[in-house]
């Protein structure tokens, strides 16, 4: 599932149209308010850009995240990202469709990083003055997982001064891990063992990796950007409760060497200080696990 550099956000083409009904989500809708009965966790606040539908097209072997992913691509890239396993399909569209938001919305606003999380559920996210050589420097050896080599070290020479490409990859590796769970529990994904499920959990922790980086180096943007800090938060609780869901199931169970030494040893000390630094005991490492 690795991703050729040239389909990145910054490199796709420039787009200069996109559905006029591309708005803010009504803080006030029942989508986004939070009811009277369900406590306020980190992430529940995020203000997403509505982003709808860019087509009508189904393909019964998809299931539904998968169908969501590819509806959301707009019709113009055709079926570049197409693959025909389906998780790295939908992984592939996920870059497709960031590429487009970001390359859109940059048009109109400071340069930013765009993400598709399903649902019609966008956000862009302003870059922070950090290196990903600095995030690569703040991973401990214990969480440095086999896709770490490629994306925080070898990726330098493409994305240095673009550390929300790891965000990029964290979000694209959950939307597959999505489209391959629901698929696998229906009973409609048969494929040999794989560490597909290690991807969410891996890039959790280099999500984590860019708020020390960022702590260190642009800590002004930790502070003030909200939309930030409740993306990761929302990503952390959805990437890791799709890695718990995949891991009970036989195609997708591996060894859980990341999750143990993030929960447990020393040298992660400062990645789970983060969590407790950014959301204090509104959302703990054990809410994440549980």
């Amino acid at each position: 599932m690795k991703a050729t550099v040239w389909l990145s956000v910054f490199s796709a083409p420039v787009i200069l149209t996109i559905a006029a009904s591309m708005t803010l989500a009504d803080a006030k809708s029942p989508a986004a308010r939070l009811t009277s009965h369900k406590r306020a966790v980190p992430g529940d606040d995020v203000e997403w850009i509505h982003f709808p539908a860019q087509k009508e097209e189904s393909n019964p072997q998809w299931g539904e995240f998968l169908t969501d992913i590819a509806r959301h691509l707009p019709s113009q890239y055709g079926d570049h990202y197409y693959s025909n396993d389906r998780i790295t399909h939908a992984h592939e569209t996920t870059h497709g469709i960031n590429s487009h938001l970001s390359n859109h919305l940059r048009n109109n606003f400071e340069l930013g990083y765009g993400f598709y999380v399903g649902n019609d559920q966008a956000i862009v996210l302003s870059e922070p003055r950090v290196k990903l050589s600095q995030v690569a420097a703040v991973i401990p050896e214990s969480l440095r997982g086999s896709r770490y080599q490629l994306y925080c070290i070898d990726q330098q020479k493409y994305f240095e001064d673009h550390p929300l490409y790891l965000f990029d990859e964290w979000v694209a590796y959950t939307n597959g891990a999505s489209a391959g769970v629901e698929l696998t529990e229906k009973k409609q994904l048969d494929m040999p063992r794989n560490d597909a499920l290690v991807g969410p959990m891996e890039f959790s922790i280099y999500a984590l990796g860019v708020a020390a980086a960022i702590q260190k180096h642009d800590p002004d943007y930790l502070r003030e950007n909200r939309q930030f800090r409740g993306f990761l938060a929302h990503e952390l609780r959805r990437s890791i409760g799709i890695y718990r869901r995949g891991m009970r199931l036989e195609q997708f169970r591996w060894e859980r060497r990341l999750e143990r030494n993030l929960l447990k040893q020393d040298d992660s000390q400062e990645m789970r200080q983060m969590v407790q630094r950014l959301y204090g005991d509104a959302l703990t490492l054990d809410d994440l696990f549980e």
